[in-house]
């Protein structure tokens, strides 16, 4: 009844456990089509405790750590084939692990797009979360997968799935700073911009996204928040802002001082305008700020 090749480990775990020999072929020739034990992960032993146990009647048989199905390792391992395969003989897409994360998670973590957008279509909850509350966009900015944050918010619930926050008021603002995913936090920073939410939101221990990229030493994050971010040194619950954030990383100065410095920027920029705004109303002739440059420009020739 073996018409596949199989690794020859996997088949000696089936002929040596302890299921009768008929369940031990049927799990054989179910198992041929699931290459996903020929990738050398070290799971397929796993892989075929679950399948042998399906067959012998446990209808939810997680037996490894961290409770994943294989429907979670094939999404990881961005293998479209298989997860099209396993959606095919099983009736519950979205399993959940021992944390609460589903195969959507996992695809968003791999990476792979085309596993992602299968998985979506066929999930009848759209965003899900892990127990502590991190949804597919969070995990994807975590890993630095901003092809999956183009597809979320191309989709009709873009705004809740790109902006939600979890158990922790962690974003996936947060999350892409902290980890220093360049990347995915100017693509969160333009979205923000867009659609007019703020990017200086506060998490639980009221760190925002600057705090973080600091406390990490994510130097060219850091600078393109600083260029882009409402406020400059907000303040955390421990009354730290990012620049003093900065003092305490070890004995090196470089990121204090170029925070210093691009905050010091930011606020004669703002002084500058504001004082150009008290002219322009204390001025009738001068009718907009626009008016003002022109006016400034052409005294300077």
């Amino acid at each position: 009844m073996i018409t596949h090749d199989l690794n020859h480990d996997l088949i000696f775990y089936c002929t040596q456990s302890s299921v009768c020999a008929t369940v031990d072929s049927q799990c054989l020739e179910y198992f041929g089509c699931i290459t996903l034990a020929e990738g050398g992960t070290g799971q397929h032993l796993y892989l075929a405790r679950w399948i042998i146990n399906r067959i012998s009647g446990n209808k939810n048989p997680q037996d490894n750590i961290s409770n994943q199905t294989p429907l979670h390792l094939a999404a990881l391992n961005a293998d479209l084939e298989m997860v099209q395969y396993l959606c095919n003989h099983l009736t519950d897409f979205s399993p959940r692990d021992k944390a609460g994360y589903v195969p959507l998670h996992e695809a968003a973590r791999s990476g792979n797009i085309q596993v992602f957008k299968f998985l979506f279509k066929n999930a009848k909850n759209k965003d899900p979360r892990s127990k502590i509350g991190n949804s597919a966009s969070y995990v994807a900015t975590e890993m630095g997968q901003t092809e999956i944050l183009k597809y979320l918010d191309s989709q009709a619930l873009g705004i809740i799935a790109i902006n939600g926050s979890n158990r922790f008021l962690m974003t996936p603002l947060h999350s892409a700073a902290k980890s220093g995913q360049f990347e995915s936090v100017q693509y969160l920073v333009e979205h923000c911009k867009y659609k007019k939410i703020s990017m200086s939101l506060a998490n639980a221990h009221g760190d925002t996204p600057l705090h973080l990229a600091t406390k990490s030493y994510r130097i060219s994050v850091v600078m393109y928040l600083l260029e882009h971010v409402e406020i400059v040194n907000p303040v955390n619950l421990e009354g730290e802002t990012p620049l003093y954030c900065a003092t305490l990383l070890q004995d090196d100065r470089k990121l204090f001082d170029l925070m210093r410095e691009k905050i010091h920027q930011r606020k004669l920029a703002v002084e500058c305008k504001l004082a150009a705004a008290r002219l322009v109303r204390a001025t009738p002739s001068i009718k907009s700020l626009n008016q003002l440059d022109n006016q400034t420009f052409q005294n300077s020739k």
